[in-house]
């Protein structure tokens, strides 16, 4: 990011007075413009920083006022203008407003060139660039290497506080502690004072920075599309803002956590349906053996062995959360039950794969007991019809 500062820095821009709006240096300019038409507010865009000679207001060097406030409205980050051509001195409302608005106006060299100024702003956001690629490829190999050798969310804490120098602690989606690295041994960091000004995540920016006792601490929310699943807090002691590196390190190093709390729950889904599948065949009788049953509970660590008693309870959530039995008057009314119970579709699943095998053999049953009824039945007309006694098979 090239800000106006920079700009002033530049070789074309050596001998370039700051006439007012100090206070907005640091304003980011994203391309440069020269206004050549009194209307250039319509061919500007947010971010900009606008060269002139003041030739369009010339006639009229009172209108720079009023254009001033429509090019700060827009969002450019500035005005570099040239003296002594077409317009002599400013207004001093133009220098007063240019200071209420914080809206650098800049008097540049009388030798200065517009052509040389736009190609030295030009290498310099392609440096910036080369930086910021350069960068990101080696927070890319670090991160890769925590991914590839399966490390731990500790891992990532210290590649981020190395990067970073300072102190890191990762929190899960509800606050809980996952992993922290401090800097320095003697760090005060208090891991429980930052996990009090987690509420302040809610915002929608990047990074929220908060002041606390201990500290201070910038805190960037990690979310898997609106949800929030984590956070990643960098503190210090002193007060700090993050530079435009840092941030690229801290939103790659939450690419990567994402990753990791998503596979974990991945891990933790599927351990999950693998207990109430093995629940489900204890309870409807369909383990495929004693032996085979309790191997499967010995790998996920239950102590059982046979005879076994099962007892299945529905346990209800807390009044005021979700599916709860809600009070109304003297009633109370249940919600909805069966797919949202003990074992939710799972075990509705189970229980309607044993209900199948059970209607099965009932209409196997049937069958058979169908054909040797029938062929009774059929000796039985061929005897009427002939007069005599059919003999039945036995």
């Amino acid at each position: 990011m090239v800000t106006v500062r920079d700009l002033i820095r530049l070789p074309s821009f050596q001998g370039t007075t700051v006439l007012a709006g100090s206070a907005g240096l640091d304003r980011s300019v994203e391309d440069i413009s020269v206004m050549e038409v009194p209307d250039i507010e319509e061919y500007v865009s947010a971010g900009g920083f606008l060269l002139s000679t003041l030739y369009p207001v010339s006639t009229h060097p009172e209108l720079l006022v009023g254009l001033l406030e429509k090019l700060a409205a827009l969002g450019l980050s500035g005005m570099g203008v040239k003296l002594n051509r077409y317009v002599d001195s400013l207004p001093p409302a133009c220098l007063e407003k240019a200071d209420a608005l914080s809206f650098p106006l800049l008097l540049l060299p009388p030798n200065g060139n517009f052509s040389s100024m736009i190609n030295d702003y030009l290498k310099s956001v392609l440096q910036v660039k080369s930086g910021e690629l350069e960068h990101r490829n080696h927070i890319h190999e670090q991160l890769m290497d925590i991914l590839i050798h399966g490390d731990s969310q500790s891992d990532l804490a210290k590649v981020l506080s190395r990067n970073l120098g300072r102190d890191i602690i990762l929190f899960g989606s509800h606050g809980e502690l996952l992993a922290e690295c401090r800097s320095t041994p003697d760090s005060s960091l208090d891991s429980r004072e930052v996990a009090c000004a987690l509420q302040a995540c809610e915002s929608e920016a990047m990074v929220v920075k908060k002041k606390l006792l201990s500290c201070y601490a910038a805190l960037h929310a990690v979310r898997f599309g609106r949800e929030r699943i984590g956070t990643i807090a960098v503190c210090w002691r002193d007060g700090f803002d993050l530079t435009g590196l840092e941030l690229i390190t801290l939103q790659q190093c939450s690419i990567v956590f994402r990753i990791m709390v998503q596979h974990q729950i991945m891990m933790e889904d599927a351990a999950l349906s693998r207990r109430e599948t093995f629940a489900c065949d204890l309870i409807y009788g369909i383990a495929e053996s004693e032996e085979a049953a309790i191997t499967q509970a010995s790998i996920m660590k239950w102590k059982m062995a046979y005879p076994i008693l099962i007892l299945a309870m529905v346990i209800p959530p807390p009044l005021g959360s979700k599916g709860s039995c809600e009070p109304e008057g003297d009633a109370c009314r249940p919600q909805k039950a069966g797919v949202d119970g003990a074992f939710g579709r799972r075990a509705q699943r189970r229980r309607l794969l044993v209900r199948k095998q059970g209607d099965d053999r009932r209409v196997a049953q049937r069958r058979r007991r169908a054909r040797c009824g029938g062929d009774r039945g059929d000796d039985r007309r061929r005897a009427r019809a002939g007069g005599r006694a059919g003999v039945l098979p036995v």
